[in-house]
């Protein structure tokens, strides 16, 4: 269901099953150092939801996260291959975004090409 997205550049989502049937080290650490504690949650946009699994449900999640404007233009030139690489990002505020604090995050998704 999200792979559509990621093709389009729209959403970046993280889904995770903390505890659930494949529990593992590094799925284990990110719900003790975020304390998620439900299987799965989800995070859009840096919005918690415990919104279970049922596929209606996530995409409501999605196409509301969509529907919230975004004035904020995020750019990535990469340079690299699989051995190593760079990657450069530009952001230009296309609007005054306010006071609050901004994070940028970013994610290594392994695309099976």
């Amino acid at each position: 269901m999200v792979n559509g997205y990621l093709a389009n550049d729209e959403i970046a989502p993280m889904i995770i099953f903390a505890n659930g049937p494949a529990g593992n080290p590094f799925n284990s650490g990110r719900d003790a150092l975020y304390n998620w504690g439900y299987t799965p949650t989800f995070q859009t946009d840096g919005i918690y939801q415990r919104i279970g699994w049922s596929q209606s449900i996530v995409q409501g999640h999605i196409d509301n996260r969509l529907a919230v404007p975004c004035y904020l233009d995020i750019s990535v030139d990469i340079v690299g291959n699989a051995s190593g690489g760079t990657a450069t990002y530009t952001l230009i505020a296309e609007q005054d975004l306010g006071v609050s604090p901004l994070k940028l995050y970013s994610a290594i998704v392994e695309s099976g090409d």
